[in-house]
This record gives C-alpha cells, sequence and structure tokens, in this order.
C-alpha cells in the first residue's frame, strides 16, 4: 500500500486567518490525535465502526450493481441523478473523476 499525503495548509492559522489552527497546537494535541487513531484501528468493523468495513465487503452488492446496470444500458439512452447539497456530492465526485474515462462496465 502506497503512502498518503494529507495537506492541511486550508486548516491553517496562517493560510485562512484567526479561525485556523497554529502549528503548535497542532503538536500540543499530537497524543491525542495518536490516540484516536488507535482506537479506530484498535475497533475497526466492531460495533458503530462497522463502517469501517464497508469498502471491503460490498462485493455481492457491487454485482447486483454491475447486473442492473448492464441491463438498464440496453434499455436506456439517458442516465439521471438528481440530487441536492449532500446527496449530490458522490455523483459528483464520481462523474469529475471519470468523466475524461471511456469506460464501459
Amino acid at each position: 500500500m502506497g503512502n498518503i499525503r494529507v495537506d492541511f495548509n486550508n486548516m491553517m492559522k496562517d493560510f485562512v486567518g484567526k479561525e485556523g489552527f497554529t502549528k503548535e497546537a497542532l503538536d500540543k494535541n499530537i497524543s491525542l490525535a495518536k490516540n484516536a487513531f488507535k482506537n479506530v484501528k484498535q475497533n475497526k468493523g466492531k460495533g458503530w465502526m462497522e463502517w469501517c468495513n464497508l469498502p471491503f465487503n460490498q462485493n455481492e452488492i457491487c454485482n447486483d450493481i454491475i447486473t442492473y446496470a448492464n441491463k438498464a444500458r440496453k434499455q436506456f439512452k439517458n442516465f439521471v441523478v438528481l440530487g441536492i447539497g449532500g446527496s449530490a456530492l458522490g455523483p459528483t465526485a464520481v462523474f469529475t473523476a471519470l468523466k475524461h474515462l471511456d469506460i464501459t462496465i
């Protein structure tokens, strides 16, 4: 697995002003962040944190979606997703990420 780089400039005081965080504040709370990460890692997939497994246990659902999409592709020329606010963000992100590709599932 590759490394993940987190760019947090948009939350820093130097970038956003008085409402942002300072490096000193982040450094002061590093132990809280480490403990939170440890807690998530230890409890992943348990109780209220079962959602952590969602990317890894969706094969059946994905197969159902692909099967339906293949049937719908034969019946319809266009597909419309309506949403406002948060309900539109997921489809918008996927469309933006994939719109340059000429893909067929």
